[in-house]
């Protein structure tokens, strides 16, 4: 079974936070090689080359390990040397050799801004565990989702055999258990991960969608006007065209036309319809706002708001579907950080007998050295939320009866046990 080395020429991204792509490297072809490889410590899963039915590896140096970056995604890309292409149907067979050990595996699901970091770092302060923090080939499986489902048997294939090569040894450490925490719109392949790995013990990390808000605007500059909406008018304009003619055209189209497609889409820019089909799988409660956004009538106070909101929803749909799913705050782990640490590690199979030293790790910017950390993190005027920002949040929140309030309690939720939400059918 072989792969192909892919030589790197250059590499380029110009937002650290990005999604990771093959397109970040400029490659040259190399010679091909045993697909084992891919199994030495030092390769990792970076992503997917879909088109080409790829799985994307990158070479690092072997003194480098990627478990103890903020964000494992980032120092893939700034440490790799070489990248490793591998046929899907290869590593579906070396996946489908070695069975998933799926009860030592620790799930982080979180809305995002509520610490979550921080306790995939104290995870990596046990010798046998290794804890990434955002792997981020699981975007790239969650782009490939629709709302048909017509790609999930595939995807759970992918999620099976990413899951196997991520769970291999990265380091000397003596593994019992590994932990991967999710980027924070990962959570809607939850439900399809779940019936990848039963087993593995899946967490849920929230925080008060006021605070969150705050935290999303001073790190991404997300809001810079309190009526400023997404996109521009120039993209407006050209939104209903690109809406219009892929609803018209549908999925086959000649060269021709496609050109046609891809100029329009490019005038309408995050607000063509590829774009918004793209938005509306990491955020799916955008839906119901789509023509809000084209129109200009959807604040980016309330854009945002409806990344918490999906992330949350999807929370309360798969605790309808009977996932085991373990919640909590962040509010809660700040107040009372021993006994709330104290139940996530003992509900993940892991030891508590340590606890002041793990707490420690709470001191710390679990992001210092990115483009997160508290330095880099600015709070100007016009990234601060303001009375007219905050009427917009819960006018919105009032919308969805599951979580129509800020500080909303979601069921499972440590320290709320006796908390039962009336959710919907």
């Amino acid at each position: 079974m072989s792969a192909t080395i892919l030589n790197i020429e250059s590499k380029y991204r110009t937002n650290p936070a990005a999604w990771v792509s093959v397109n970040d490297f400029t490659t040259t072809v190399g010679t091909a090689v045993n697909a084992s490889v891919v199994m030495q410590p030092n390769v990792s899963l970076y992503c997917l080359d879909h088109p080409n039915r790829r799985f994307i590896f990158v070479e690092t140096p072997e003194d480098v390990d990627l478990s103890q970056h903020p964000f494992f995604f980032q120092a893939q890309f700034e440490h790799a040397q070489r990248l490793i292409a591998v046929p899907y149907d290869v590593l579906h067979r070396m996946a489908a050799a070695a069975p998933l050990d799926d009860e030592k595996l620790i799930l982080l699901y979180s809305v995002g801004r509520c610490g979550s970091t921080l306790l995939s770092e104290v995870f990596n302060q046990f010798d046998d565990v290794i804890s990434l923090s955002e792997p981020d080939v699981f975007t790239d499986l969650l782009k490939m989702r629709d709302e048909n489902g017509r790609f999930d048997s595939e995807l759970k294939q992918l999620i099976h055999s990413s899951l196997f090569v991520l769970m291999t040894p990265l380091t000397p450490k003596r593994q019992s258990h590994w932990a991967i925490k999710f980027r924070s719109y990962n959570v809607e392949l939850a439900d399809l991960i779940y019936e990848v790995v039963p087993q593995a013990k899946a967490l849920f990390m929230y925080r008060n969608a006021v605070d969150w808000a705050r935290s999303t605007a001073r790190a991404f500059q997300k809001l810079q006007s309190e009526k400023g909406s997404v996109g521009t008018a120039v993209e407006r304009k050209w939104a209903a065209r690109s809406a219009a003619l892929h609803g018209w055209i549908g999925e086959q189209s000649d060269g021709l036309v496609q050109k046609l497609l891809n100029r329009v889409d490019a005038q309408a820019g995050v607000l063509s319809q590829p774009s918004l089909t793209l938005r509306k799988r990491l955020f799916p409660a955008l839906a119901a706002y789509e023509q809000q956004l084209i129109s200009g009538d959807l604040s980016r106070m309330e854009y945002i708001t409806l990344e918490w909101v999906s992330a949350m929803q999807k929370y309360v749909s798969l605790h309808r579907q009977g996932v085991p799913m373990l919640a909590f705050r962040y509010e809660e782990l700040v107040a009372q950080p021993e006994p709330v640490l104290a139940h996530i590690l003992a509900y993940a199979g892991l030891r508590t007998d340590d606890l002041a030293a793990l707490l420690t790790v709470f001191e710390k910017d679990s992001q210092r050295g990115t483009s997160l950390a508290r330095t880099a993190v600015r709070s100007g005027s016009d990234n601060e939320l303001t009375e007219i920002h905050l009427n917009q949040l819960h006018a919105l929140l009032k919308n969805h009866p599951d979580i129509a309030t800020s500080d909303v309690i979601l069921p499972d939720t440590i320290g709320f046990e006796t908390v039962n939400l009336r959710l919907g059918d």
